[in-house]
């Protein structure tokens, strides 16, 4: 065991009142192996990122936390931004350490930060140099009644997920009658099927005209993960940035509504209806291969509400993301960033907290997605990867549901190929506009959208 007067102890500490549960070690790191955590061998630094970014991008209150990976340099990587490139900064004052880990997200939804720690890990430590807690801000958001006059649109992102106040949402949208629109990472904190719902943004486009953002006087925006966002919020509207938790508390001196409760002059938007006219086509169809809803349809449905749905960048997570059916607040996670094999890394680590998950890729699946279902059956992981667009030898639409249903059920690596058609993500292009998500740079490449992003 560590002595706890030593650099080494403070570090263990410090990653503990991080709330970090496991380290995914890369080869050569040469950092102690902090006490108190779970360590995990990898085959690379490149899969000890993802897999410790996939970690922390998955957490939830009342326990969300950064991802470990212990890396060599030596240096460690916080994290829950899968795919970000981070240049590592120095650290070699003992004094700093404390600060340094609990500070890894301050002021992001989603982030990660690599720490070269230049320091004698037997070093002693003073008695009162202890783990510190930066918490937000206290000072709660009140609106003001004046402001009751102007077209008001909630945008919120998965902040509100992790931070637990999806509820908030709702609250703070029939409180104000404010339009709600959403990024994918934060799909399912409004029901579909609500007056109030403006549709997911940050897609597509032509989003934000669709959803009726973009003629917004006030936009009031919480728990937005940079990543996602583009250009959805307007140039000329008035932005008031709010806390997650603020949401449901910062409107109770707003004037009561002159309509019924429940009654909104607005119902939807074009984007939403526009949508709506999607998913009644795919919704019916039992051709093989699969239409895009129909497969989405089968997922949810199959998975049920409490299973992780885990989607790489590309046509399938901009099916998965549309906000088409009806989930649970979170359930449906798709990176903001062009990674590859996110998707099975997401489902390993829930498999570690002993969670159903999906994971779902777009064919051909990439060399990072088969090492890490190599090291799921290492660690005797049960996970089960749906390849969409693949091949498959169904003579029906009903195959697709008969084989989830088995492969969820079976304590092993599973992998499915489920012939999904994405000729029809055509329509969609038709609706809302090219596909401006998951923006590549040189270092990441191009996410494949099948020619429909151009």
């Amino acid at each position: 065991m560590t002595d706890m007067t030593t650099v080494a102890g403070l570090y263990s500490r410090c990653l503990r009142a991080a709330g970090v549960v496991r380290a995914f070690a890369a080869p050569g790191h040469g950092l102690p192996r902090p006490d108190g955590i779970r360590i995990i061998d990898v085959a690379s630094a490149e899969l000890a990122v993802l897999l410790a970014d996939a970690d922390g991008r998955l957490s939830r209150a009342p326990n969300a936390r950064p991802g470990l990976a212990l890396l060599p340099g030596p240096r460690i990587r916080l994290g829950s931004q899968p795919g970000e490139i981070c240049d590592p900064w120095e650290l070699d004052e003992i004094d700093a350490l404390p600060a340094a880990i609990s500070g890894w997200s301050f002021g992001q939804v989603h982030a990660s930060v690599e720490i070269e720690l230049l320091l004698d890990f037997d070093a002693p430590v003073r008695a009162d140099l202890e783990p510190i807690t930066f918490n937000p801000g206290d000072q709660l958001m009140r609106l003001s009644p004046s402001l009751a006059a102007f077209n008001t649109f909630l945008v919120v992102g998965p902040g509100v997920v992790r931070d637990g106040q999806a509820a908030g949402v709702l609250e703070a949208a029939e409180r104000i009658g404010a339009g709600v629109v959403c990024t994918p990472g934060a799909f399912g904190v409004m029901p579909i099927d609500h007056p109030l719902w403006r549709g997911v943004v940050g897609l597509q486009t032509d989003d934000a005209e669709l959803s009726g953002v973009s003629a917004a006087e006030l936009v009031i925006i919480a728990g937005i993960d940079s990543a996602e966002i583009g250009s959805v919020i307007p140039p000329d509207a008035q932005v008031l940035e709010v806390e997650p938790w603020h949401l449901g508390l910062m409107a109770h001196h707003w004037p009561e509504p002159e309509t019924n409760p429940g009654q909104y002059q607005i119902i939807g938007s074009a984007l939403v209806g526009a949508l709506a006219s999607v998913v009644g086509k795919g919704r019916t169809d039992v051709s093989v291969p699969l239409h895009p809803v129909r497969a989405l349809m089968d997922v949810i449905e199959v998975l049920g509400p409490d299973a992780v749905i885990a989607v790489d960048p590309g046509p399938a997570a901009l099916w998965m993301a549309r906000g088409l059916v009806a989930a649970p607040a979170g359930q449906i996670t798709i990176p903001g960033l062009p990674v590859k094999g996110f998707a099975v890394a997401a489902a390993l680590v829930a498999g570690l907290d002993d969670r159903t998950a999906l994971a779902i890729a777009t064919a051909p699946t990439d060399s990072c997605t088969d090492e890490l279902l190599d090291l799921a059956a290492v660690l005797d992981v049960a996970v089960v990867l749906e390849v969409w667009g693949a091949d498959a030898a169904w003579e029906q639409s009903s195959d697709h549901r008969a084989g989830l249903v088995g492969a969820v059920r079976v304590d092993s690596v599973s992998v499915l190929a489920a012939p999904v058609d994405f000729g029809a993500t055509a329509d969609l292009i038709d609706i809302a506009g090219t596909v401006d998500a998951w923006m590549p740079d040189a270092e990441q490449g191009v996410i494949d959208l099948g020619g429909m992003a151009n």
